[in-house]
Protein backbone atom coordinates (compact mmCIF):
# COMPACT_ATOMS: atom_id res chain seq x y z
CA UNK A 1 0.00 0.00 0.00
CA UNK A 2 1.51 3.30 -1.00
CA UNK A 3 1.37 6.56 0.94
CA UNK A 4 3.01 9.02 -1.18
CA UNK A 5 0.40 11.99 -0.55
CA UNK A 6 1.91 11.68 2.81
CA UNK A 7 5.40 13.42 4.32
CA UNK A 8 7.38 11.49 6.63
CA UNK A 9 8.30 12.51 10.02
CA UNK A 10 11.75 11.15 10.71
CA UNK A 11 12.55 10.71 14.76
CA UNK A 12 16.63 10.67 14.94
CA UNK A 13 18.16 8.98 17.61
CA UNK A 14 22.06 9.11 17.89
CA UNK A 15 23.98 6.80 16.90
CA UNK A 16 21.39 4.91 15.26
CA UNK A 17 21.64 5.30 11.80
CA UNK A 18 20.14 8.67 11.50
CA UNK A 19 22.78 10.09 8.76
CA UNK A 20 22.18 7.16 6.51
CA UNK A 21 18.82 7.52 6.49
CA UNK A 22 19.27 10.98 5.96
CA UNK A 23 21.04 10.44 3.15
CA UNK A 24 18.57 7.98 1.56
CA UNK A 25 15.40 9.57 2.16
CA UNK A 26 17.24 12.82 0.17
CA UNK A 27 18.39 10.26 -2.71
CA UNK A 28 15.41 8.74 -3.24
CA UNK A 29 13.11 12.40 -2.71
CA UNK A 30 11.14 11.35 -0.08
CA UNK A 31 9.13 14.14 1.06
CA UNK A 32 10.51 14.00 4.85
CA UNK A 33 11.40 15.85 7.73
CA UNK A 34 14.05 15.15 9.84
CA UNK A 35 13.56 15.80 13.54
CA UNK A 36 16.83 16.04 16.01
CA UNK A 37 16.18 16.65 19.74
CA UNK A 38 19.32 18.57 19.99
CA UNK A 39 17.62 20.97 17.74
CA UNK A 40 14.52 21.18 18.65
CA UNK A 41 12.31 20.45 21.27
CA UNK A 42 10.70 17.63 21.92
CA UNK A 43 7.05 19.74 21.88
CA UNK A 44 7.34 19.53 18.58
CA UNK A 45 6.65 15.93 18.35
CA UNK A 46 4.02 16.10 19.99
CA UNK A 47 2.27 19.10 17.86
CA UNK A 48 3.23 17.22 14.84
CA UNK A 49 1.62 13.83 15.94
CA UNK A 50 -1.78 15.45 15.77
CA UNK A 51 -0.77 16.08 12.07
CA UNK A 52 -2.56 13.84 9.58
CA UNK A 53 -0.20 14.58 6.67
CA UNK A 54 2.21 12.32 8.27
CA UNK A 55 3.73 9.32 8.84
CA UNK A 56 6.25 8.52 11.35
CA UNK A 57 9.19 6.36 11.65
CA UNK A 58 12.21 5.94 13.52
CA UNK A 59 15.39 3.84 14.07
CA UNK A 60 17.09 2.12 17.15
CA UNK A 61 20.16 -0.08 18.05
CA UNK A 62 20.87 -2.64 19.98
CA UNK A 63 22.35 -1.12 23.16
CA UNK A 64 25.16 -2.80 23.24
CA UNK A 65 26.36 -2.13 20.17
CA UNK A 66 25.14 1.96 21.13
CA UNK A 67 26.57 2.01 24.17
CA UNK A 68 30.25 1.21 22.73
CA UNK A 69 29.60 3.36 19.66
CA UNK A 70 28.50 6.70 22.27
CA UNK A 71 31.63 5.90 24.47
CA UNK A 72 33.90 6.13 21.41
CA UNK A 73 32.09 9.17 20.14
CA UNK A 74 32.38 10.91 23.50
CA UNK A 75 35.89 9.87 23.75
CA UNK A 76 36.71 11.77 20.45
CA UNK A 77 34.69 14.56 21.15
CA UNK A 78 34.83 16.11 24.24
CA UNK A 79 38.62 13.91 24.93
CA UNK A 80 37.19 12.98 28.25
CA UNK A 81 39.85 10.73 29.38
CA UNK A 82 37.88 8.02 31.23
CA UNK A 83 37.32 4.15 30.88
CA UNK A 84 34.39 2.23 28.84
CA UNK A 85 33.55 1.49 32.47
CA UNK A 86 33.38 4.60 33.89
CA UNK A 87 31.11 6.01 31.03
CA UNK A 88 29.09 2.76 32.26
CA UNK A 89 28.72 3.91 35.50
CA UNK A 90 28.42 7.85 34.96
CA UNK A 91 24.96 8.95 35.92
CA UNK A 92 23.03 10.10 32.90
CA UNK A 93 22.63 13.75 34.48
CA UNK A 94 26.40 13.90 34.99
CA UNK A 95 26.61 13.43 30.88
CA UNK A 96 24.98 17.22 30.94
CA UNK A 97 28.12 18.72 32.53
CA UNK A 98 30.32 17.61 29.49
CA UNK A 99 28.31 19.17 27.24
CA UNK A 100 30.07 21.19 24.65
CA UNK A 101 28.04 22.49 21.57
CA UNK A 102 27.96 21.21 18.60
CA UNK A 103 28.02 17.77 20.10
CA UNK A 104 26.03 17.15 23.19
CA UNK A 105 27.11 14.15 24.90
CA UNK A 106 23.92 13.62 27.24
CA UNK A 107 21.67 13.45 23.40
CA UNK A 108 24.23 10.85 22.43
CA UNK A 109 23.86 8.43 25.20
CA UNK A 110 20.55 8.92 26.70
CA UNK A 111 17.99 5.17 26.51
CA UNK A 112 16.43 5.40 22.88
CA UNK A 113 13.17 5.23 24.39
CA UNK A 114 13.56 9.08 25.50
CA UNK A 115 13.80 10.39 22.27
CA UNK A 116 10.74 8.93 20.52
CA UNK A 117 8.12 8.34 23.24
CA UNK A 118 5.15 10.92 22.98
CA UNK A 119 3.73 12.83 26.00
CA UNK A 120 2.01 10.08 27.45
CA UNK A 121 5.00 7.75 27.67
CA UNK A 122 3.90 6.06 23.99
CA UNK A 123 5.67 4.85 20.96
CA UNK A 124 2.66 3.46 19.22
CA UNK A 125 1.98 6.85 17.08
CA UNK A 126 5.11 5.26 15.02
CA UNK A 127 4.42 3.71 11.80
CA UNK A 128 8.19 2.19 11.61
CA UNK A 129 10.23 1.58 14.16
CA UNK A 130 13.61 0.24 12.28
CA UNK A 131 16.43 -1.54 13.69
CA UNK A 132 19.97 -0.35 12.39
CA UNK A 133 20.99 -4.37 12.48
CA UNK A 134 18.67 -4.65 9.48
CA UNK A 135 18.56 -1.44 8.16
CA UNK A 136 17.35 -2.69 4.61
CA UNK A 137 14.24 -3.45 6.53
CA UNK A 138 13.58 0.08 6.48
CA UNK A 139 14.61 0.26 2.94
CA UNK A 140 12.31 -1.71 1.93
CA UNK A 141 9.45 -0.04 3.69
CA UNK A 142 10.56 3.19 2.48
CA UNK A 143 10.39 1.54 -1.03
CA UNK A 144 6.62 -0.02 -0.36
CA UNK A 145 5.59 3.00 1.36
CA UNK A 146 6.78 5.70 -1.34
CA UNK A 147 6.22 3.59 -4.36
CA UNK A 148 10.10 4.20 -4.89
CA UNK A 149 10.77 1.34 -7.39
CA UNK A 150 14.85 1.46 -7.41
CA UNK A 151 15.65 -0.88 -4.58
CA UNK A 152 19.05 0.11 -4.15
CA UNK A 153 20.49 -0.55 -0.18
CA UNK A 154 20.61 1.87 2.66
CA UNK A 155 24.14 2.93 3.05
CA UNK A 156 26.50 2.99 5.66
CA UNK A 157 27.19 6.65 6.46
CA UNK A 158 28.80 8.44 9.43
CA UNK A 159 30.46 5.85 10.96
CA UNK A 160 33.17 6.19 13.25
CA UNK A 161 36.71 5.03 11.62
CA UNK A 162 38.16 1.80 13.33
CA UNK A 163 35.06 0.72 14.56
CA UNK A 164 34.90 -2.45 16.28
CA UNK A 165 32.70 -4.59 13.69
CA UNK A 166 31.95 -7.53 16.56
CA UNK A 167 30.86 -5.06 19.54
CA UNK A 168 30.82 -8.11 21.49
CA UNK A 169 34.74 -8.54 21.51
CA UNK A 170 34.69 -5.07 23.57
CA UNK A 171 33.12 -6.27 26.32
CA UNK A 172 33.44 -8.87 29.87
CA UNK A 173 31.05 -10.00 32.04
CA UNK A 174 30.96 -6.59 34.13
CA UNK A 175 30.30 -4.17 31.37
CA UNK A 176 27.65 -6.76 29.57
CA UNK A 177 26.00 -6.15 32.57
CA UNK A 178 26.29 -2.47 33.30
CA UNK A 179 24.73 -1.63 29.89
CA UNK A 180 22.07 -4.36 30.71
CA UNK A 181 21.44 -2.25 33.32
CA UNK A 182 22.16 1.35 31.84
CA UNK A 183 19.80 0.76 28.95
CA UNK A 184 17.12 -2.03 30.79
CA UNK A 185 13.86 -0.06 29.04
CA UNK A 186 15.63 -0.14 25.89
CA UNK A 187 16.22 -3.72 26.10
CA UNK A 188 13.06 -4.45 27.48
CA UNK A 189 11.50 -2.43 24.61
CA UNK A 190 12.99 -3.08 21.98
CA UNK A 191 13.66 -7.29 22.95
CA UNK A 192 17.32 -6.70 22.68
CA UNK A 193 19.81 -9.28 23.65
CA UNK A 194 23.47 -8.86 23.68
Amino acid sequence: MSFIDKQLFFIRVNKAAGTSIHFYLNHNNVPHFSHEIMKRSKDYIYESIKEPSYLFATMVRNPWARALSSYTFVSKWHYTKFTFEDFLTTPFDDFKLLEKPPYFVYEHCKPQIEYITDQNGKIDYLDHIGRVEKINDTCEWICNTFNIQERIPIEHRNSQRNKVIDYSSAYNDKTKKLVAKKYEIDIDTFKYTF
